[in-house]
């Protein structure tokens, strides 16, 4: 996902939202003005789906829980966010927005896969949602603290190709390792090799779809040695070895 800020305006209200690389959400905006920015020359994609409100109406459980808000927004005519707080791309989630893109179907039987797609998102969306309603606990982290998380973070990306320890990365940010451990997972729900991985999966993929790069050497950029353990990762989280998206 592009690190995407967007402000929407319509005659029944204003929404602002922002997704990070490797967040997602569902957000329901009624007729109006969407304003979007992003970074220049960023290789991050941003990836969408436009569905009308109705689809969710006929496959939500009308009193379920987990999407009453968003379910009564859409009643309502109101713009918002499924998730008050952005979800991450999950390993399952990056698969089937391969899987959607490289789609050669045509006609009934693509509708058909799409659609299929679609709900399988949905179900995941749903269980993260589902999770993060079970799993919330206290953000009581001060703005300084919140905004080291996110120069980790930025270290992260822009090292890639040689990811540092923990400790050397806790030193980077001016904190400890189990500071570290404890409040980057508390801002971006996932943990700091958790998060890495993903990152280096997803630009693993941008690469290997849109560069001329050789498998060997997106292994090398994304931080492996070897190229078999950069295969045998890229399997595993993506379902489809890396050499079988080389348009």
């Amino acid at each position: 996902f592009f690190a995407v800020k967007c402000s929407f305006d319509s005659s029944v209200g204003e929404l602002q939202f922002s997704l990070a690389p490797g967040e997602h959400n569902i957000f329901l905006l009624q007729p109006g003005e969407v304003f979007m920015e992003w970074k220049e020359m960023s290789d991050e994609e941003y990836f969408s789906i436009a569905v009308h409100p109705e689809y969710f109406e006929q496959v939500l459980p009308p009193s379920d829980p987990v999407f009453a808000q968003f379910t009564e927004a859409i009643k309502n005519g109101r713009s918002t966010r499924l998730s008050s707080k952005n979800m991450l791309i999950t390993p399952t989630v990056s698969r089937i927005m391969v899987e959607i893109n490289i789609c050669t179907m045509q006609g009934q039987a693509r509708r058909l896969f799409l659609e299929a797609k679609l709900r399988e998102l949905l179900a995941l969306q749903y269980q993260q949602l589902e999770s993060l309603n079970e799993d919330a606990e206290p953000f009581d982290l001060k703005p300084e603290e919140v905004e080291k998380m996110h120069q980790a973070r930025n270290f992260i990306l822009e090292n890639m190709h040689q990811p540092c320890s923990l400790i050397d990365l806790a030193h980077e940010v001016g904190t400890n390792e189990n500071y570290l451990k404890k409040n980057f997972k508390k801002v971006f729900g996932n943990t700091v090799y958790g998060y890495l991985h993903n990152q280096k999966m997803e630009k693993a993929r941008e690469l290997i779809l849109h560069s001329d790069f050789k498998i060997s050497e997106i292994a090398r950029l994304t931080g492996y040695k070897h190229t078999s353990h950069f295969t045998s990762a890229f399997k595993k989280h993506f379902g489809v070895l890396p050499g079988k998206l080389k348009p």
